[in-house]
């Protein structure tokens, strides 16, 4: 098996950095379903008191940030970095994990901004889509006396 140099070498490591950073991104994605299937138990819990918007903002953060996005990536990048021979100095590997971590909490963040987004705006259509049905209704009660 002959030795890769040059040109060959640099497309399989490039390769292989941006496969790892896509795979992170899209790993990421799984928390968008989250806040819109628990949307109305987390309102009710949030009516009732029992606790406030920057609680779960900090809950939710850190658990999905913290134990589903920087603990796998963390794990992928000790395992996955001496298998592809690069560096074997601290620093480059430490300077790896960065970049991966950096990468995985960047993804989360804007999934997190882009499920407030949708909900937001689902919210407001579904209040819109309540008043056009109660408006429709009174026209019709008012027409039938």
């Amino acid at each position: 098996m002959a030795l890769l140099t040059g040109c060959s070498l640099l497309q399989n490591r490039a390769g292989f950095f941006f496969m790892v950073t896509l795979y992170i991104s899209i790993t990421s994605m799984s928390s968008l379903g989250w806040f819109i299937t628990d949307r109305r138990l987390k309102w009710r819990e949030w009516a009732a008191s029992l606790y406030g918007a920057p609680a779960l903002f900090v809950s939710t953060q850190t658990c999905d940030l913290v134990l589903l996005r920087m603990l796998p990536t963390l794990c992928m990048a000790v395992v996955t970095y001496p298998m592809i021979g690069l560096h074997a100095t601290n620093a480059a590997f430490l300077t790896f994990v960065v970049i991966l971590l950096l990468t995985a909490a960047i993804a989360t963040t804007l999934n997190f901004i882009y499920r407030c987004v949708v909900a937001l705006h689902s919210q407001r259509a579904h209040r819109a889509r309540r008043a056009r049905a109660s408006s429709i209704s009174n026209e019709c009660f008012f027409f039938l006396c």
